[in-house]
């Protein structure tokens, strides 16, 4: 093992700094330094902190050569803090026990611990209500070194002092100098050889502080180190292993136990979670050692010198390639696995085949070859190089799955769903791997139940691997809680945020979605994820939509019967009015996802008729309703409306819809000022009351023109125009009509995350007479808005 010399520095610093130093002789306390310090120790033990800390300001200034005088008045400032903020146990004003405290103090700065622990032992007895003398008392147990006598003193004073913030921080204070003293012994064993010794200190150190991970890394390595397996399974475990280097070593472990499905698992997470390529190449060497340990020829036992060594700094520790006893095979591999690491595949497939000429038996050797190949896209090579592996290793869950990968890449889909279902008859393969062979098989319900399952289940991927994987079992719902995830982890680049964010839309989780989306046009701004115009704006858009709650638009029309009724009055007869209508809409549950529910209230008026036909007031008709949109790929809606008389030529009814609408290029295409449009919708209506039948359509084909010179956000659309509909009501029932036309659409209020939410339209066309009755054939005029 090899530790650097820099972690016995601060620890042996920390030890000398935990205990006051020796004073080879004290001058005796007298005159008015005694008077004034006896004076300081009554006010203490009576609770009167304030003077006790003047009293004992001044006995130091008088005898600033005296440690305990020093200890009172900063044990003073510290208790009358905590008293003014209320934090400490009421004692009741005594002077009980001063005489045997002050000591205990004098015994204890002359560490003579057992004496200042008799003497704290005899004030608490005297004073039992007061917690400074608890506190003395820990201080001066955990000095002489008696472990059990410490446990049961700190026992009976967080017992009686439970919410005492002093009594804790005495009793914290000890723990952690018998744990600094035990680790400085198990660094003293380690250098000694004495791995027996090393592992006992490290033992009794977590004891004092369980929560130091350094030591229970050293603790693991000890034990892997020696052959311990099953200790250093059961110390990892209790250390919840979250760094590198201790999932590392309890894969090497579970490894060397036959845990082999536990170990891969192991070994990925402490990949995934490595801090940089050379701790990556260190770990992936460990994984293929490990693997060598329980191939064949090595049964149950560990190629000498090559546990990877452990180096620890501070409170943290990282595992580094073994050097000690390397072959030129060894040496190698290591090159391989780090040219791997950076991404050099090239460089890796020539180091691999290097140590597998030095070393043509080593499996592992021939899989990071295969490795090597798979990543360089070499495909035929790997797979031949697989196949022959395969034969020397029947039923190896990892050479089944990397083969049923290559197959997969070369089209041979068959041969791949063979190789996945044979790996997962193993039982053998990581999680990851596991999720994608069911996947891959046809079995996604499987692999939902896995991804949904507990969290330790999942804890050998990331979070963002497992967002993948439910995207590809089409849970969006799953794989944004992933996501959430993966980004509080840190986990998330870029595109993963894209992914993220259509996840969300995916969920109907809006404002998720919204927040991704910016942070990727964020990201884009700033340089670090490249995007073409038409990406950029697509998300700007579905921005603009998602935030999108409410809305209201207006339309003025005037000539040829309206064959798209979402506005206007649904189904009119005539073809030479001038009508008004707005609508104003509500989202109440959001975009989700396209598959929308709206409520909303309609007013429409005929301002301009021919001669005898309603207009004006007697002419306005209200409308409420309520629209659902079923699917988010299928532009079909439905709504339900209730037709409300608010003059007196208008109607009471109840009206039903369907309508259908698709469309290409009628938004702005930010790279392009010329484009082919086209758009088709049709809608159908019954009044219930009435019992008349209406159907309407229209067709537009054309080309677009974005004039970027005056505003890229105007829009020009020459087209031809084909319109007919159906009213059961008509003396003509049918009316067809086709000409050409032109719109011009000015869009507005866009910012640099959401795209234009709003627009004015005008439209001009003339329809020529095809077929039927001639109410959708003439000029058409209609001023449109949208907010």
């Amino acid at each position: 093992m090899t530790l650097k010399t820099t972690i016995l520095i601060p620890v042996l610093f920390a030890l000398s700094a935990a205990t006051p130093a020796v004073a080879q002789s004290e001058l005796p306390l007298t005159g008015p330094a005694y008077t004034i310090a006896e004076q300081a120790y009554k006010q203490y033990a009576a609770g009167n902190y304030k003077a006790a800390e003047e009293l004992a300001r001044e006995a130091v200034r008088l005898r600033p050569d005296l440690p305990r005088l020093r200890k009172l008045l900063n044990d003073s400032v510290r208790a009358g803090r905590a008293a003014q903020a209320g934090k400490v146990s009421g004692a009741r004003p005594s002077a009980r026990g001063f005489r045997h405290a002050d000591e205990a103090y004098r015994a204890y700065a002359l560490r003579d611990y057992p004496a200042a622990a008799a003497a704290a032992r005899r004030a608490v007895a005297a004073d039992p209500a007061n917690p400074r003398y608890a506190q003395l008392l820990i201080d001066a147990v955990a000095g002489s070194g008696a472990e059990q006598a410490l446990q049961e003193t700190l026992a009976a004073a967080l017992a009686r002092f439970p919410r005492d913030p002093g009594v804790h921080a005495a009793a914290l204070r000890a723990k952690q100098t018998l744990a600094l003293t035990w680790r400085q012994r198990m660094y003293l064993a380690l250098q000694a050889k004495d791995h027996a010794g090393a592992i006992q200190a490290a033992r009794a150190s977590i004891r004092f502080d369980p929560a130091s991970l350094v030591t229970r890394t050293i603790l693991v390595h000890t034990l892997v180190s020696v052959g311990r397996f099953e200790e250093a399974a059961s110390a990892a475990q209790a250390a919840h292993p979250t760094s590198p280097a201790l999932l590392a070593l309890a894969a090497w472990a579970d490894m060397a136990r036959g845990e082999e499905k536990q170990a891969a698992d192991g070994f990925a997470r402490a990949i995934s979670s490595a801090a940089d390529d050379d701790e990556r190449a260190a770990i992936g060497l460990a994984a293929a050692d490990a693997g060598l340990a329980r191939a064949p020829q090595h049964a149950g036992t560990l190629p000498s010198g090559r546990l990877p060594e452990l180096r620890c700094e501070m409170e943290a520790c990282r595992l580094v390639p073994a050097t000690s006893g390397a072959s030129p095979a060894y040496r190698a591999a290591e090159e391989a696995y780090a040219a791997y690491a950076q991404g050099n595949f090239a460089l890796a497939v020539e180091r691999a085949r290097e140590a597998v000429s030095l070393s043509p038996d080593s499996i592992p050797f021939r899989r990071l070859l295969l490795q090597g190949l798979s990543a360089a896209k070499r495909q035929h090579e790997a797979l031949a190089l697989a196949d022959a592996l395969l034969r020397e290793v029947e039923d190896d869950a990892s050479l089944l799955y990397a083969r049923a990968e290559l197959n997969l890449q070369l089209g041979r889909a068959e041969q791949a769903r063979r190789d996945f279902n044979q790996a997962l008859t193993t039982g053998k393969l990581p999680t990851a791997h596991t999720l994608t062979a069911l996947i891959e098989t046809g079995r996604g319900m499987e692999a939902r139940v896995m991804l949904e399952g507990e969290p330790t289940s999942m804890q050998s991927i990331t979070a963002l691997e497992r967002a993948y994987l439910s995207l590809r079992v089409n849970d969006s719902a799953l794989a944004t809680r992933y996501f959430q995830q993966a980004d509080d982890l840190g986990q998330m680049g870029g595109a993963a945020l894209a992914d993220a964010a259509y996840a969300a839309v995916h969920s109907g989780q809006d404002l998720a979605a919204i927040r991704y989306f910016s942070r990727v046009l964020d990201a884009q701004d700033a340089g670090s994820l490249p995007a073409t115009a038409e990406q950029r704006f697509g998300m700007q858009r579905a921005i603009a939509e998602l935030g999108r709650r409410w809305g209201t638009q207006a339309s003025l029309r005037y000539g040829a019967s309206d064959t798209r009724g979402t506005i206007g009055s649904p189904g009119q007869v005539r073809n030479d009015n001038t009508q008004l209508g707005v609508e104003t809409w509500w989202r109440p549950f959001g975009y989700r996802n396209g598959e929308m529910v709206e409520l909303y209230g309609r007013l429409f008026d005929t301002v301009a008729a021919e001669a005898g036909a309603p207009k004006g007031a007697a002419s306005v008709q209200g409308m409420l309703g309520v629209r659902w949109k079923p699917w988010s790929a299928h532009n079909l809606l439905f709504s339900l409306n209730k037709l409300v008389a608010l003059g007196s030529a208008s109607t009471s009814d109840w009206l039903v819809q369907g309508a259908y609408s698709a469309g290409t290029g009628t938004d702005i295409a930010p790279s392009r000022t010329l484009w082919f449009t086209g758009q088709f919708y049709i809608e159908a209506g019954r009044y219930l009351e009435a019992g008349r039948n209406y159907l309407s359509s229209e067709t537009q084909l054309g080309h677009t023109f974005r004039f970027s010179n005056i505003s890229p956000a105007l829009l020009v659309t020459p087209h031809l125009s084909l319109a007919a509909d159906y009213n059961s009501d008509a003396a003509k029932k049918h009316s067809a009509a086709l000409g050409p036309g032109v719109r011009m659409r000015y869009w507005f209020r866009g910012d640099r995350y959401a795209a234009p939410r709003s627009y004015i339209d005008v439209l001009v066309q003339y329809r020529a007479h095809a077929a039927g009755d001639r109410r959708v054939a003439g000029t058409v005029f209609a001023l449109s808005t949208q907010y």
